[in-house]
């Protein structure tokens, strides 16, 4: 009566190795986007240029004083506004 049906796994499993495969992509090219950002904004930070120290600063203190959902937002509505529609 509450049996668990592997016969709709097994048909499914392309869906599931598909789906897979994404996540993995996704995540290491966020993990290596994120790297670089978080490279460059604390070699800003000790930079001895002083307006690239304050950017750095403006940008570290924006984003970590925000939620995520707000940033979210941000980058959905905003970015049309400079011409980057997304779908």
């Amino acid at each position: 009566m509450f049996g668990f049906d592997f016969g709709l796994i097994v048909d499914r499993l392309p869906e599931f190795w598909a789906g897979t495969r994404a996540t993995i992509f996704y995540s290491v090219t966020s993990l290596v986007v994120a790297t670089i950002l978080g490279l460059s904004v604390a070699l800003a930070r000790i930079s001895p240029i002083a307006p690239l120290r304050w950017f750095a600063r403006g940008y570290t203190d924006f984003v970590r004083g925000t939620p995520a959902l707000v940033q979210i937002f941000f980058v959905y509505f905003g970015f049309p506004a400079f011409g980057l529609n997304l779908s």
